[in-house]
């Protein structure tokens, strides 16, 4: 592919939100939970949430079902008998859902399908392939992007286009990290894909982690030991040690990642480089991402069918 040399284009792809200079990052005093049950005896997670906050799916494990969470409001998602569900990968602030399903074929091999959910309805998307699909973001155009394998060839990762419907295209090699609003595609190799075809691969020893609010969080192999932020030119914007991996990122640059396995793997949310704090793994079953207003989601507890959970700061 052709990469882009004009620095210009890559800012305006991909604008930074950046918290002003000497802006203090404000703590929490404390944090406040809400639970939300799933239908007894079942327990239920958070998994993906609309970056607005008005739309969050909740994953039912012993059911094998999707709860789609509506300002409060749930709705499941209907099953294909003979089918097995997956989850639900990411929502866009129109309460758009993208999943998939597993199907067996005629000789009991389970392959997946990506589908976008939305109105009640389901959208399947073109198989790539014959491939197992595992979709992992959709922006409020609709553009949806995904891995894709055949468990033998090497991972890659696709976007299937709103405006071309019918239709897909494989960018390159790696996951699917995320997708933003322009149709930027980030992989976990290291390269930002833009919908002309152009792109921009990151210095060698970068892996991208996540890419949320056009923000790109991961590892690097010259900064042990903590997560790095980069702008669309591969430039560094800050670094967060003492953290090992990235769970996601809002345009206001709260930060939601794990420490490190010798710290008990506590859940933290970052701001602007500085630690607002969180429950940590006693509160916390599991953390899965952060909206735009800084709720945390995830699951809450270790006992018999655990409920899912929300956490807002409680300003200090």
């Amino acid at each position: 592919m052709k990469i882009i040399a004009a620095a210009v284009v890559l800012a305006a792809a991909l604008p930074i939100p950046a918290v002003a200079a000497g802006q203090p990052a404000e703590g929490c005093a404390s944090w406040q939970r809400q639970v939300t049950r799933a239908p007894p005896p079942n327990g239920g997670t958070f998994i993906a949430a609309s970056p607005n906050g008005r739309y969050f799916a909740m994953w039912v494990d012993r059911a094998e079902t999707n709860i789609l969470h509506a300002d409060g409001v749930p709705t499941e998602l209907p099953k294909s008998a003979g089918t097995i569900e997956g989850g639900i990968g990411d929502i866009n602030d129109s309460g758009a859902a993208v999943g998939h399903r597993w199907v067996p074929e005629e000789d009991g091999a389970l392959v997946s399908h990506a589908y976008v959910y939305r109105d009640g309805h389901f959208d399947f998307l073109p198989d790539v392939d014959g491939r197992y699909v595992l979709p992992v973001g959709i922006n409020e155009a609709g553009d949806v992007v995904g891995t894709v394998n055949d468990l033998v060839s090497p991972e890659q990762t696709v976007v299937w286009p709103a405006n071309a419907a019918g239709t897909y295209r494989v960018v390159g090699d790696g996951k699917a990290v995320g997708i933003d609003e322009t149709g930027a595609v980030v992989t976990s190799e290291g390269v930002i894909h833009f919908p002309d075809g152009t792109s921009r691969a990151a210095p060698a020893g970068v892996t991208p982690e996540i890419f949320q609010a056009g923000r790109i969080v991961g590892t690097a192999t010259d900064s042990p030991d903590q997560l790095v932020q980069w702008d669309a030119e591969w430039r560094v914007v800050r670094r967060y040690p003492g953290v090992s991996q990235a769970i996601g990122i809002n345009s206001d640059d709260r930060l939601l990642a794990f420490a490190p396995p010798s710290r008990m793997r506590y859940a933290e949310v970052w701001r602007g480089g500085e630690r607002l704090g969180f429950p940590g793994a006693s509160a916390a079953r599991s953390v899965n991402g952060i909206t735009e207003d800084g709720v945390v989601f995830g699951g809450w507890g270790s006992f018999s069918a655990p409920p899912a959970a929300t956490w807002t700061c409680v300003p200090l």
